[in-house]
């Protein structure tokens, strides 16, 4: 009966991203941060949504392309992963050469990904990092946590130095250049536990054009 339960529970979840999905056309997921299961989340959301007739393009960092699952999704109709061509290893073990190397290669590496999924009409980008909301004054007596800010207010919000570099700043200036690059798309940041409920309209910080 429990098990029976839980297929009901997973089936109707399962329905009712795919019918955000819908309403939205199409998203962009991003997996960061520390720890494990991105690649695990990743591959599971593009199978998911490749059997669900949805055009799917994955741009991997870190790892090239020897890892036993990109031969498996490259067979897989619809799915598109982007090469990844040279290896830095893990950040902690880089030297500081290494570091800007990797830097100005996926800045560029990642840029090209920006491209190829604006060219496919996507019209969400989703990422995924450490916070559930985006803030401003983080840390101060007048924090604030945000559910939506138009692109002029995110703009702002940069322009005042409110993101540290490094972290937030780059999340929120693909956030933007995404959201002002064509009408009706927008940006959503949020954890990536939280990746559903924040497609669904429930949490996350959405940036817009007006």
């Amino acid at each position: 009966m429990e098990i029976q339960i839980k297929k009901q529970m997973d089936s109707r979840e399962e329905n009712k991203e795919m019918e955000a999905v819908k309403r939205t056309g199409g998203l962009v997921h991003i997996y960061c941060g520390n720890g494990k299961g991105k690649t695990t989340a990743s591959v599971g959301a593009a199978v998911r949504a490749a059997g669900n007739g949805k055009t799917v393009l994955i741009k991997r960092f870190l790892k090239n392309d020897h890892s036993g699952e990109v031969e498996v999704l490259k067979q897989i109709p619809g799915i598109t992963v982007l090469p990844c061509t040279r290896q830095f290893g893990f950040s902690w073990k880089m030297s500081s050469q290494e570091k800007e190397e990797a830097k100005e290669y996926y800045g560029e590496e990642l840029e090209k990904a920006w491209k190829t999924a604006w060219g496919q009409d996507a019209d969400m980008l989703i990422i995924l990092t450490a916070v559930e909301k985006v803030a401003v004054n983080f840390g101060k007596e007048n924090e604030k946590w945000l559910d939506e800010m138009t692109v002029a207010e995110a703009q702002k919000y940069v322009d005042e130095g409110q993101f540290a570099p490094g972290s937030m700043l780059p999340k929120m200036q693909a956030a933007v250049e995404f959201a002002e690059s064509a009408p009706g798309r927008q940006s959503l940041i949020t954890l990536l536990e939280k990746a559903r409920e924040g497609i669904q309209g429930l949490t996350g910080t959405r940036i817009h054009l007006e």
